[in-house]
């Protein structure tokens, strides 16, 4: 009965909790507790969120205050000898082209390419019919010419014999005029006497006017054979003037007609054969002009180097330079400048230069590609940095430089540029510190920290 009441009474207290928390009615120590837990957790969030804050502007504040380190080095001297390095084409001291000069057919074509020829050697025949005939019309032509003169010269000397006769008849007939002009005055005078008769008189008369007509005609005579032979000289002189025109013209042909037979110039080698026999070659004309060999004179080669403005003074006629080839790993051949160009090419601002190599072993050959190496001594060597020292902006070329700490864009002539590295005329000094990579974001004046450890030395 006892233990009957007491589990009714148990069940009556668990209805009444069941009640109570359906009704929301807390436990005032679980709500402290929960209350503690909160305001605990609370405090701990603002406290964590504080730091952070805190750390973050610590760290704001370091990155405004710091000093940037930028990598730098030291400029220096380039060496008291410059190095110059430029490219050329090993070329022929003498490239000759050999050309047909007379119309024809080449019949005979006795070298070929590759082989050594000497001055004068016969290197092809060239059959040429037309010339041939020219060149019979043209020595009947001159035997024209020769008889033409010939008989000018008959005419002449005919004329100069009819000049004499005629100088001799009038002086002929002066003297019968002097003789019958005293017998007109005797007989005039003795018939005025009486001692004659008139009629002897009148015929020495008629025998002075005849002798007198007979001078007038023999003057105007010798004047007509006079004008003949002058006109007779004239002749000479043309046909001497066409003689020597026919000869000249006879000449020429036969100097072409001496083309049959192509020579070499010089002593070479033969570099091309553009003909082969059978061919019809032309000498001139709208066609042009049959190149029919060519040939390089190879015992002396040149090159042609290009040197930039910074360097054409001190090159000079005389001086010696290297020429490397990669064929020859290892071997130098030396060369002499021989001829410089007076002025430099205002398109690429350098001067043409020629240097020439003794090839007598014919150990080059032309065609091949060389590099020609000039060493001179510079008394004012240049300023060297890295190119990547250098920094570009709209009114030059600029390097950062480093004193006291600080930064200052200095403007700098460029000397040479070697790619890797650029030579400095004017705006910096050796040993100055120069940064490396500057960033675009540093500032003329601004504090830096180089780091001259890690950047090698400038070679």
């Amino acid at each position: 009965m006892l233990n009957w009441k007491r589990e009714q009474k148990s069940l009556s207290s668990a209805r009444k909790d069941n009640v109570s928390r359906q009704r929301g009615i807390t436990n005032p120590v679980l709500v402290s507790m929960v209350s503690l837990a909160l305001i605990g957790f609370i405090g701990t969030a603002a406290t964590s969120r504080l730091a952070r804050q805190q750390e973050l502007q610590q760290a704001q504040h370091a990155v405004v205050s710091s000093i940037p380190e930028v990598n730098a080095v030291r400029a220096k001297l380039a060496a008291n000898k410059t190095t110059l390095l430029l490219p050329g084409d090993i070329q022929p001291i003498q490239n000759v082209p050999i050309y047909a000069r007379a119309n024809g057919y080449l019949t005979k074509r006795f070298v070929d390419i590759g082989d050594n020829v000497k001055t004068g050697q016969l290197l092809a025949v060239i059959d040429t019919p037309e010339l041939d005939q020219q060149v019979q019309q043209s020595k009947a032509n001159l035997s024209m010419a020769q008889a033409t003169l010939a008989s000018a010269r008959a005419d002449y000397e005919n004329y100069q014999s009819q000049l004499f006769a005629a100088d001799a008849t009038i002086k002929q007939s002066t003297t019968n005029l002097e003789y019958s002009s005293v017998t007109v005055k005797r007989y005039k005078k003795l018939a005025d006497e009486g001692a004659y008769s008139r009629q002897l008189s009148d015929e020495a008369t008629k025998l002075f006017n005849s002798d007198s007509a007979q001078i007038q005609i023999s003057q105007h005579t010798r004047q007509a054979i006079l004008a003949q032979k002058t006109s007779a000289q004239a002749k000479i002189a043309a046909a001497q003037e066409s003689v020597e025109s026919s000869r000249a013209a006879l000449e020429q042909l036969k100097a072409l007609q001496g083309f049959q037979k192509v020579t070499a110039p010089t002593e070479g080698v033969i570099t091309e054969r553009l003909v082969d026999a059978g061919s019809l070659v032309a000498a001139g004309g709208n066609s042009g002009t049959t190149k029919l060999l060519v040939m390089a004179k190879t015992d002396v080669l040149r090159i042609y180097v290009d040197v930039p403005q910074s360097d054409y003074r001190q090159i000079k006629n005389g001086d010696h330079a290297d020429v490397l080839l990669q064929e020859f790993p290892g071997q130098t051949f030396v060369a002499t400048v021989t001829n410089i160009a007076g002025s430099l090419n205002p398109d690429t601002r350098t001067l043409r230069t020629e240097i020439r190599i003794d090839n007598h072993a014919h150990t080059l050959t032309p065609g091949t590609f060389a590099q020609v190496r000039f060493v001179y001594n510079n008394p004012a060597p240049p300023v060297v940095v890295p190119s990547n020292a250098t920094v570009t902006k709209n009114d030059g070329l600029y390097v950062p430089v480093v004193a006291n700490g600080r930064v200052h864009y200095q403007a700098v002539s460029v000397f040479r540029d070697y790619g890797n590295k650029v030579e400095v005329s004017t705006g910096l000094k050796s040993n100055d510190v120069v940064l490396l990579d500057a960033p675009d974001s540093l500032a003329d004046g601004a504090q830096v920290k180089p780091l001259m450890q890690q950047i090698a030395s400038v070679k």
